[in-house]
């Protein structure tokens, strides 16, 4: 594939792979031909995609794995020898670890590289695409990318908003250039996220179907409009404003985000989006509820030895891979409150394993996909953020549309969005990113962990390469 020559060249022109911002003119050369026809646009942002699913990305250590090891999910992570023992205990200086960081912040960085490049090229070239509508739809993929991949990148490697905006963070590199970009007050890096969310908005508004446009563009689609769920979208992006806007505690412009896909009046999502109603082993991942996920074909298999056959055929409490729960903490997070309460969650995305008392997930049992974008994290930051009974109106809906009845005369909702939270987004990777936005001295889900330091647990160490070659 000619992404994969425009991403080794990035790197292999480089003085070090890890001096992410080296080009030579021979790799701009590349992208002259390239870039020579519509194809060769799509094709890096497959590239980009294909980058996200590895599993030192968004197919392993961003969803059910690193970042849910750390969220204290996985309570059965007792021995020495097992790949994530030292993740729990958050030693970032551990070998392994530095190298599990590593690759997930080179990932990140080269296929925001590749955006960078398209997105030069996609004005430059604007005559090689066959419509207005594909050159405004890449374009507005390529911001929406951008903004997604360095979004997560501080909020794994950045510090706490909570401590204040105006610390230092990381590099927003939205420049293709050999210069080493300095590192943003976390405030402005976040300014630069919206801004790129902005410019996506913009050009997706009117092309893309999976938005606001959907009754005048969803017929009219074409060959590479298809499954706009599984690239990013309008829907997406406005999510992504909103994630990002809630991330500092600016709830007005988060509220704004969020009514650009749930009615305001009515609590309803915008169409084609519909809230499940009820639970189906053939629908365990609430598809209609999707906003944007990434597809792994051999994804039963890239999960089995971690919960899946493979796992359980080993031995679950003999296995250095084997990610698992125990029961009863599982059934206390979900237990019925209310006599008419029936979590389809707990019906779904939990199985038995070797061992009695040990249960691990099934939510992606016959799955090729893995949720980036859910429709209920936008209920819960429009719960957040709405005022009064408002926020509990929301909460409410979305739990209706989980099995459980309606919440009344609360005291703390703060406390039941968290549990929401806790539930919802079991084995995909957003709870460690709530429990650092709130700076909570206390990460457990099921597991109970207190931070001495915070900031240690919290901000991720960048790779020294980067330190030592000047990039920060």
């Amino acid at each position: 594939m000619k992404i994969i020559i425009i991403a080794l060249l990035t790197c292999l022109t480089m003085s070090s792979c890890e001096k992410w911002f080296d080009v030579s003119p021979k790799s701009d050369v590349k992208s002259d031909d390239l870039f020579k026809d519509e194809n060769g646009f799509w094709d890096v942002l497959t590239g980009v995609y294909s980058i996200m699913v590895t599993p030192s990305a968004y197919g392993r250590e961003l969803s059910f794995g690193y970042l849910d090891v750390m969220a204290q999910y996985y309570d059965k992570i007792t021995s020495q020898t097992h790949n994530y023992y030292k993740t729990k205990g958050y030693d970032y200086t551990d070998t392994q670890e530095e190298t599990r960081l590593k690759s997930i912040w080179k990932g990140h960085y080269k296929a925001i590289v590749n955006l960078n490049v398209l997105l030069e090229y996609a004005d430059k070239n604007k005559n090689v695409f066959a419509s207005e509508q594909h050159y405004r739809v890449v374009k507005g993929e390529a911001f929406g990318l951008r903004a997604f991949l360095h979004f997560d990148l501080l909020r794994l490697f950045g510090p706490s908003p909570a401590d204040g905006l105006e610390q230092q963070a990381i590099p927003y590199a939205d420049t293709y250039t050999n210069v080493a970009q300095a590192a943003l007050p976390l405030g402005s890096f976040v300014n630069r996220v919206t801004q790129d969310l902005d410019s996506a908005r913009i050009m997706l508004a009117n092309s893309d179907w999976f938005g606001p446009a959907y009754q005048q563009l969803y017929e009219k689609r074409d060959s590479t409009q298809k499954e706009r769920h599984s690239r990013m979208n309008y829907f997406t992006v406005a999510a992504l404003q909103a994630r990002a806007y809630n991330y500092i505690g600016d709830k007005e412009n988060a509220l704004k985000a969020v009514h650009e896909i749930i009615n305001e009046n009515t609590k309803e999502p915008m169409a084609p989006l519909s809230l499940t109603t009820s639970a189906s082993e053939n629908d365990r991942l609430f598809k209609n509820e999707i906003l944007f996920q990434l597809n792994i074909e051999k994804l039963e298999d890239d999960i089995s030895s971690y919960f899946g056959e493979n796992a359980i055929a080993y031995g679950v409490s003999s296995s250095a891979t084997a990610l698992c729960f125990t029961a009863t903490k599982v059934s206390n997070l979900y237990q019925a409150v209310s006599a008419g309460d029936d979590d389809y969650r707990l019906k779904l995305w939990f199985q038995p394993t070797d061992v009695s008392s040990s249960w691990m997930p099934a939510k992606y049992k016959n799955a090729k996909y893995i949720p980036i974008v859910r429709l209920s994290e936008v209920y819960l930051i429009a719960a957040e953020c709405a005022s009064g009974n408002n926020g509990l109106a929301y909460l409410n809906k979305i739990r209706a549309h989980r099995g459980l009845v309606a919440l009344e005369n609360i005291t703390d909702l703060d406390a039941e969005i968290a549990k929401e939270y806790q539930k919802e987004f079991i084995a995909e990777g957003q709870m460690f990113f709530y429990y650092k936005r709130m700076n909570l001295g206390r990460i457990g889900v099921f597991s109970n962990v207190n931070l001495t330091d915070k900031n240690k647990v919290y901000q991720l160490p960048v790779p020294t390469d980067e330190l030592d070659y000047g990039n920060m």
